[in-house]
């Protein structure tokens, strides 16, 4: 009888043992992917147990071991079979991102169907010539063989999957494919030809080792000895996606040159290892260059006061006697609980803390009260519906509601402009802009509302048009953050040309601070959409630099004055002449004047006397809906 070792699957046991402790232990990221990978982990193990057992065949089939060897060998090619299908999926999803649909025929299915029809042949047609002296052993021989066979139809069907699409594949990952797939052809045309070994273990074993070294275990920082962003994001997920509550510090050092990272990284060695070997059973990671996350298990909210005095204590005492690294931390406490739904909501309360509780000069750590939990959430809120504007795009999105504000001419006691507004519409509420034009200004998320409030204006501008209604021009709010954006003029245009209106119909209002922010991108964008027809207007004049020599090479059309500035103005008599001044100035450059926030009879008589040009204010129109335009403009 020949010898039937099973010597690389002992090695295959320990591998995948070793592999599944480092899934559990480093908490990679869990995705689609990563979750094939450990069911390919964990099914490999199985299936290199079942072939030592199998090794251990020498009964005759036709005595009582029989049964337990053919239990063995079926059950040994369906784990087998489900291996290769994982693997399969695994790389095809790599290589082409689509996810296996069994309901369908996919490159998937029909490995499994091939699979099944080899094993079909191999039990009707190859057993039943078997006698009762055959030993169990040849039956162990012959089921390698066919899932041998098997294997090597799986690596044809990873090279139908990946030869068309080879082109999509980063780099990394035809590494491993080029890799891999001869050595894994090669181990099964050799397992073809010597059944006295049990070689198969290692072509499913090892991919899916080095697919786990490769995409999912990098979550250490070796620089500090910490873990790194994608192992919190991990642990933060499953803390979260398991219901358990946890305490998050952030430590953020915000006077931190690239020159100096190398010292605070070699620094912070050893304060992770102060940190982690404390009592609070505490875990360090490292965000980024110059931010550090501590995470405890504790869910006690008491807990987090005396975990953060720790935490700073430590720090201190590490960075008190050094005079080459900026002592100055700054250190954020913030205790989780489930209803921060994912990771990205954890780092969004961070921003939130740091916009409204920004620290002093001195090490400073602040940890929020109920307060700052209840407006984050409503801020979140907002956030979350703004990305879901900007992921949809929809240029009618009903969520964004247009409104507008008619501006009195004073020489010609009409209406011939109006400034849109924009609002938000979240459930039965109403947003005013002040509440979300920060938040989609620091998300990044402004520009689609802008284009979504043109889009609306110009659908209004050419019903006015088409119903011979006079007016000179709706003016649009753009923030100073879109004019730093090179696609500016194309995006505005696009949309403005789509309703074939005339560009003079649109005017565009941007305040102070956008023109000191990235100026020659700003003029370059300003110049180009002036040459379409497009008109512009500074708005809040009088609350930032107001540098008269940069603001005349911007060419305004119009002027508007803070209603800040007026009402300064009133019982400022220096103020009231520098304003003087001002009209003078622009009254010899030909810029219009504006005067916004007018609401009495004495800031009416004011804006007269003053030579002002328009009027915007309740005391002449509050902000209607767009749509009720037409009954302040007249007809030709």
């Amino acid at each position: 009888m020949q010898p039937f070792s099973a010597m690389f699957e002992y090695a295959n046991v320990l591998l995948a043992f070793l592999v599944l402790s480092l899934m559990m232990t480093t908490h990679p990221k869990k995705t689609y992917i990563y979750r094939l990978n450990r069911a390919g982990i964990a099914f490999s193990l199985l299936e290199s147990t079942l072939g030592i057992l199998l090794s251990f065949g020498y009964l005759p089939v036709g005595r009582r071991g029989s049964f337990y060897a053919f239990s063995f060998s079926i059950l040994y090619c369906i784990i087998y079979t489900t291996i290769v299908s994982l693997l399969l999926a695994y790389v095809d999803y790599l290589v082409n991102r689509v996810k296996p649909v069994f309901k369908k025929i996919s490159i998937n299915t029909m490995l499994i169907a091939i699979s099944v029809i080899n094993y079909f042949l191999f039990y009707f047609y190859r057993v039943p010539q078997y006698n009762t002296l055959t030993p169990c052993i040849t039956l162990c021989q012959d089921t390698v063989f066919i899932c041998a066979i098997n294997g090597l139809w799986t690596c044809a069907f990873i090279l139908i999957s990946c030869l068309p699409n080879i082109h999509k594949m980063t780099k990394i990952v035809r590494y491993a494919m080029w890799n891999n797939l001869p050595l894994c052809m090669f181990i099964l045309i050799i397992q073809l030809f010597n059944r006295q070994t049990v070689l198969i273990g290692l072509t499913y074993i090892l991919p899916f080792t080095l697919m786990y070294v490769l995409f999912h275990s990098t979550s250490y920082d070796e620089a500090t000895g910490s873990q790194n962003s994608d192992a919190l994001n991990n642990l933060i997920s499953t803390r979260l996606e398991n219901g358990k509550s946890f305490i998050i510090t952030f430590v953020e050092f915000p006077l931190l040159k690239i020159s100096e990272s190398k010292l605070l990284k070699a620094r912070m060695m050893n304060i992770c290892r102060t940190l982690e070997s404390g009592k609070h059973d505490l875990s360090v990671f490292r965000v980024s260059t110059s931010i550090y996350a501590i995470i405890t298990s504790l869910s006690d909210e008491r807990s987090i006061e005396t975990i953060t005095d720790d935490i700073c204590r430590v720090m201190s005492l590490n960075f008190e006697s050094d005079v080459y690294i900026p002592s100055k931390h700054n250190v954020y406490s913030i205790y989780c609980t489930p209803s921060f739904t994912t990771p990205d909501m954890v780092y969004a309360f961070r921003y939130y803390l740091k916009a409204n509780h920004p620290l002093g000069v001195n090490t400073e750590y602040y940890i929020p009260d109920k307060n700052d939990y209840i407006n984050f959430a409503s801020a979140y809120e907002i956030q979350s519906l703004l990305e879901e504007i900007r992921d949809q795009n929809n240029l009618e999105d009903p969520r964004i509601l247009c409104y507008a504000q008619p501006i009195y001419d004073i020489s010609s006691n009409t209406f011939k402009t109006a400034e849109a507004l924009m609002r938000l519409s979240l459930g039965e509420e109403t947003i005013q802009p002040s509440v979300f034009i920060p938040i989609a200004e620091r998300s990044g998320y402004i520009h689609v509302l802008t284009v979504i409030m043109l889009n609306k204006v110009c659908k209004s501008i050419q019903y006015l048009i088409n119903n011979g209604y006079k007016f000179d021009a709706i003016t649009v709010n753009c923030s100073a953050l879109e004019f730093s954006d090179e696609h500016l003029y194309r995006d505005l245009t696009s949309v403005i040309d789509s309703y074939s209106i005339p560009k003079t119909k649109i005017r565009i209002e941007i305040t102070e601070s956008a023109i000191f922010d990235n100026y020659e991108t700003v003029l370059h964008n300003m110049n180009d959409l002036q040459e379409s027809g497009i008109a512009f207007y500074l708005d809040d004049f009088g609350t930032g630099y107001s540098n008269m020599e940069r603001i005349s090479s911007c060419s305004f059309h119009t002027i508007k004055f803070d209603k800040s500035v007026m009402n300064r103005a009133m019982v400022d008599p220096a103020l009231d002449n520098l304003i003087n001044s001002y009209m003078d100035m622009m009254g010899e450059k030909g810029i219009s004047t504006l005067v916004e926030g007018v609401e009495t009879d004495d800031q009416v008589e004011f804006s007269k006397r003053h030579g002002f040009d328009y009027i915007q204010g309740f005391k002449y129109a509050k902000p209607e809906p767009i749509e009720n335009l037409s009954k302040f403009f007249s007809k030709d």
